[in-house]
């Protein structure tokens, strides 16, 4: 070894290190039972003599410590713990590494042991090698410890790992001894156990010998015989049964020791003079070269199931008796199967009479044949699937179907449930019934198609309101489908849902309806994207010949245009009525005004009959829009424009506007007086002369209109102020709140005149 003080041989494997739970309780049990063995202590006792060592043990990991199995020259109080930390022994370095470890010094050593000593003894030099079971699995370490520095010899170690095989062995040997004795425990508790059982089973069991002696009988059996398991063992058949039951067993025993089961019925008197039916089975009990080596006897006392047969079959007769007068046809199938023991028909087994009337065949004919043979049909039509999955599931078929096949076209209810390894099939002709759903079917699709295609809103309640039905076109007005209203309270539904005073109402015309009280009234409902429509609803109730309300009808139609048509017309009523009363407060104040100034009375009628004019052609334009506004160009078209010669004289800019009723009657009047005064002395007098009117938005609900004249006469302002010039100012400020103002400029007359477009006196 040279001065390596520390060397591994082999080379590193994976291997777990043991802990408790590492092992199966039967291993550790069988490492424990090693302990002190003698073959192990011999093992240790001997490595310190060939070794000349002070210790040597075995030991096994448990977790995180070393247990001894056996140790030579530990030191108290070790030897008498057995176990010593995991990490205070080179031993774990060869358990972790699976190798055999060889340390010449230990003071020299890199393994860095925590503690150089062990029970008392320094370890100056350490040989250890693997313990493995038969598998490979490292379980522990074999090692030998010197108290001073030592050069290991290539001999100690074959030595040691020889002592080491030796373990191994032993350990399997102890292996081998528990697992023997554990199955002749095993066996003796399946012995126990089987008795216990035969001994519970409500079938009597024997076993014989090939000469017919008893072997084992379990205690029902023993007791049918007033013998006990005990008694009866080493009996022979004969002695037990007595020889007449012998005479007419003996065919059947025969048979069974020639390898073959057996089955019959025998009638076994009693010792009390009564006799009950059995049925005897016997099975041949084979040995490994497949040859009879003895006998098993069942019994089965079935005399009350021969009873009960009796009793079933006198039922059976009772209930032929009544499905012959049912009304439905009844039928008894079994299965026929093929290799494979797939269903691949069925054999009719009974049918009443009604069953032959609708199928039309014979009983004659249909008993004993076949389902498919007779009637083909049931396969094509996927009856013939159906009747399989019963027998195969156990779950019944129910059916309605239309039959039209071998000769027959009729509607048939079906109602199949799974008897035995067959199946019971009850069949009507439901024909009339079917023909009636079918035309009350169609009627109810007429119906909906023709609510659907109604203008109203129509749809079908139940007495507490649950909504049935709907027609198409309340449906789509809503924009939701049948599935997100049918089934909910009507109050509850799109329709409904937007107002709480509008579902109490709706609630309460429902009560009313229960009463016989039939409601109707103009309300909103709820459209797509929230809207609303006004709608002339109705809640009819519906009651059968009893008098009893079996529905409710709603229905509704659209109005809203109507209400919006009612809401125009007030308000054109309402605006008429303000207008008369303006316009004839309007000309009562024209009136005395030109009273006032007027020379006489023809002066009088020209001057009053031309401002009416003014009015009166202002009241045309209104009329003459949609919107009830008037334009201000065509306003000053239609007042200025009579006493424009040549359009030359007049000249217009500026914006557009659009003028309430009561600022064009005013503005009107303005425009008149305006066009008045400049034909009679100024720029429409001349012919020179020019009017310009320009007009402005100022942006905040206002117009700005200028009046200006030129190349007229001169003008000078009036030394009094007369009628126009009032007129003009009460019309703009007084009347509408606006403001003007006229400059009597030489040039010619400049009138600024600033008003609110929508003004309304209300």
């Amino acid at each position: 070894m040279g001065d390596v003080s520390e060397r591994r041989f082999g080379a590193p494997s994976s291997v777990t290190v043991a802990a408790p739970n590492n092992f199966h309780e039967t291993e550790w049990s069988e490492l424990l039972s090693l302990k002190d063995t003698p073959a192990l202590n011999q093992i240790t006792a001997l490595i310190c003599e060939i070794f000349d060592v002070p210790l040597s043990f075995v030991s096994v990991i448990a977790g995180d410590r070393h247990v001894y199995l056996s140790a030579k020259g530990l030191a108290k109080p070790l030897d008498a713990l057995g176990q010593v930390p995991l990490n205070h022994s080179f031993s774990q370095h060869v358990v972790t590494s699976n190798r055999l470890l060889q340390v010449n010094d230990a003071r020299q050593s890199t393994l860095g042991a925590d503690d150089l000593a062990i029970g008392g003894r320094e370890v100056k030099a350490y040989l250890g090698t693997p313990v493995r079971d038969s598998d490979g699995f490292v379980l522990g370490c074999l090692c030998a410890i010197d108290s001073k520095p030592r050069k290991w010899a290539a001999r100690d170690i074959k030595v040691l790992e020889g002592f080491s095989a030796a373990i191994t062995t032993q350990l399997q040997r102890e292996r081998a001894v528990n697992a023997l004795s554990q199955s002749h425990g095993q066996l003796a508790v399946q012995e126990t156990r089987l008795k216990r059982i035969t001994n519970m089973a409500p079938v009597m069991i024997a076993a014989l010998s090939t000469d017919l002696f008893y072997t084992f009988a379990n205690k029902s059996y023993a007791a049918l015989f007033d013998e006990t398991p005990e008694t009866i063992l080493g009996l022979h058949l004969r002695e037990v049964l007595g020889e007449e039951a012998i005479l007419l067993a003996d065919p059947y025993l025969q048979k069974a020791l020639a390898g073959q089961s057996t089955e019959y019925d025998f009638e076994l008197p009693r010792s009390d003079g009564s006799s009950r039916i059995f049925r005897i089975h016997h099975a041949p009990e084979l040995n490994p070269d497949n040859k009879t080596q003895g006998l098993v006897v069942a019994l089965t006392d079935v005399t009350d199931q021969r009873l009960l047969s009796s009793l079933a079959s006198r039922l059976e007769d009772r209930l032929k008796a009544a499905y012959q007068m049912s009304p439905d046809g009844f039928s008894v199938f079994k299965s026929q199967r093929n290799q494979k023991n797939e269903i691949v028909d069925f054999e009719w087994e009974y049918v009443n009479e009604r069953g032959t009337e609708i199928t039309g065949h014979s009983a004659a004919n249909l008993i004993g044949n076949t389902l498919l043979t007779m009637m083909p049909g049931n396969k094509t039509q996927g009856i013939f699937d159906a009747y399989v999955d019963v027998v195969n599931t156990g779950l019944p078929y129910r059916e309605t179907a239309f039959y039209e096949a071998d000769g027959l076209s009729l509607w048939v209810e079906i109602s199949a449930i799974k008897l035995g390894d067959g199946f019971a099939v009850s069949y009507s002709d439901v024909t009339a019934r079917k023909q009636t759903e079918i035309a009350l079917a169609e009627n109810a699709v007429r119906l909906q198609l023709i609510l659907d295609n109604v203008v109203a809103f129509v749809g079908v309640l139940t007495p507490e309101g649950i909504l049935k039905k709907a027609n198409q076109p309340a449906l789509d007005i809503a924009g939701v489908s049948r599935a997100d209203v049918i089934g909910k309270p009507f109050w509850e539904t799109h329709w409904w849902n937007f107002s709480d005073e509008s579902k109490t109402r709706l609630k309460q015309a429902i009560a009313d309806a229960n009463d016989g009280i039939r409601s109707r009234y103009d309300t909103q409902v709820q459209i797509h994207n929230g809207e609303k429509i006004w709608i002339d609803f109705q809640l009819s109730p519906r009651f059968d010949s009893h008098g009893t309300l079996v529905e409710i009808i709603p229905s509704g139609m659209d109005i809203t245009e109507r209400k919006e048509a009612e809401a125009h017309r007030q308000l054109l009523v309402d605006e008429l009525n303000h207008r008369v009363k303006n316009s004839l407060a309007s000309i009562q104040a024209m009136a005395r005004q030109t009273i006032r100034t007027a020379k006489d009375l023809h002066s009088f009628e020209t001057k009053f009959t031309d401002r009416l004019k003014a009015i009166s052609t202002a009241h045309e334009i209104l009329m003459g829009s949609d919107n009830a506004k008037a334009d201000l160009r065509t306003m000053i078209d239609r007042q200025v424009g009579p006493y424009i010669e040549d359009k030359r004289h007049l000249k217009i800019t500026g914006d557009k506007a659009m003028l309430a009723a009561e600022c064009a009657h005013n503005i009107g009047l303005v425009f008149h007086e305006l066009a008045t005064n400049a034909a009679k002395y100024g720029a429409l007098s001349s012919d020179r002369g020019c009017v310009k009117i320009s007009s402005e938005d100022l942006g905040d609900g206002t117009v700005k209109i200028v009046w200006s004249e030129t190349g007229g006469p001169p003008v000078s302002a009036p030394s009094a102020t007369g009628f126009g010039s009032r007129l003009i100012k009460q019309s703009i400020e007084f009347s509408l709140g606006g403001s003007v103002d006229v400059d009597y400029r030489a040039e010619g007359v400049v009138a600024t005149v600033i008003l609110p477009k929508d003004f309304d006196h209300g």
